[in-house]
């Protein structure tokens, strides 16, 4: 789950291969659910925040820091 602002989105991550940096991106991409274009809005990901509010290495790979359902929190380049 991700946390984007005032929205929680949930992202399938599959096998989880993909880095945190990914998740992030697709988090705030699909902040936007009609058209998928949170990025407009929020621009890219510049920090990834577990529920502790630990930060985590952009560069982490999914399967390997977060398990099932884990919520994390991402920050962006711009505010809303």
């Amino acid at each position: 789950m991700v946390h984007v602002h005032d929205k929680i989105v949930a992202v399938c991550c599959g096998s989880g291969s993909q880095r945190l940096q990914w998740l992030g991106h697709v988090g705030i991409a699909r902040y936007d659910a009609s058209n998928e274009q949170g990025w407009m809005q929020f621009g890219r990901p510049v920090a990834i925040r577990n529920a502790k509010g630990d930060a985590l290495a952009m560069t982490d790979i999914v399967c390997e820091v977060l398990v099932d359902k884990e919520h994390i929190y991402v920050d962006t380049s711009r505010t809303p």
